[in-house]
């Protein structure tokens, strides 16, 4: 199903025990996912949560014995109690740091076994999700790195993002590019000088990193004209 976006709540019980449906698209015109909206949709194993929606309400997706893995975006402020209750085999979830609130019991009876997480916010969710009711032990918190871009002596265009935060294995994307007077960009490397070449299709190591932009130095040819001399 794909909710179109002139939607803007998703009311209590909506799609409730659908036992047919296997995907949902809430599109972010969607503000709210009511109580109980997909509640007992056993054959749900795909959802797509975008931007813009703000409230995932309680028992929202409960006993949705299919569903595997969701991402929250990063508009969501609260989780409602027992919101993926019973989705036993829930085993992936991504919680944003716009997340404030978890209600009781969110996840009980889920099968969580990784949780991402914004840079840095590890400890604030796992506070949550304890005082939810979540046994958070052994529960890793995968936080994304911070990949650096440095100019090396050039400069960015106002507005080009110098950091970027990815997980680890994930592509970089788009790269961005930097000029510097008087040189040619040759691109992103691992090091200063020398090092391996880095393109929008290489992926995220295990830790922080910084890719450095490469020059060539353009050079010229004077002639000197010695007009009739």
């Amino acid at each position: 199903v794909e909710i179109p976006d002139t939607v803007t709540a998703i009311g209590p019980q909506a799609f409730a025990a659908c036992v047919k449906l296997a995907s949902v698209t809430v599109p972010g015109s969607v503000a709210e996912i009511g109580p109980a909206a997909f509640g007992m949709c056993s054959s749900l194993t795909n959802i797509t949560i975008e931007a813009g929606v703000t409230n995932i309400g309680m028992m929202a997706f409960a006993m949705c014995s299919a569903l595997e893995s969701v991402e929250i975006p990063d508009t969501v402020t609260a989780i409602g109690a027992q919101a993926f209750f019973m989705s036993m085999y829930l085993a992936r979830m991504t919680i944003p740091s716009s997340v404030m609130e978890i209600g009781q019991d969110a996840f009980a009876y889920t099968a969580l076994a990784t949780v991402k997480v914004s840079y840095g916010d590890g400890e604030r969710v796992k506070e949550m999700l304890v005082a939810s009711g979540l046994d958070v032990s052994g529960l890793p918190f995968v936080e994304p790195l911070m990949l650096t871009f440095d100019p090396n002596g050039g400069e960015f265009a106002e507005g080009v993002e110098t950091n970027r935060f990815l997980y680890a294995g994930a592509e970089l994307g788009e790269l961005p590019e930097a000029t510097r007077t008087g040189h040619t960009f040759n691109g992103w490397f691992t090091a200063a000088t020398g090092g391996d070449g880095v393109t929008a299709l290489s992926t995220m190591g295990e830790e922080d990193a910084v890719v450095y932009a490469q020059w060539t130095v353009n050079q010229y040819t004077i002639t000197f004209d010695s007009n009739g001399g």
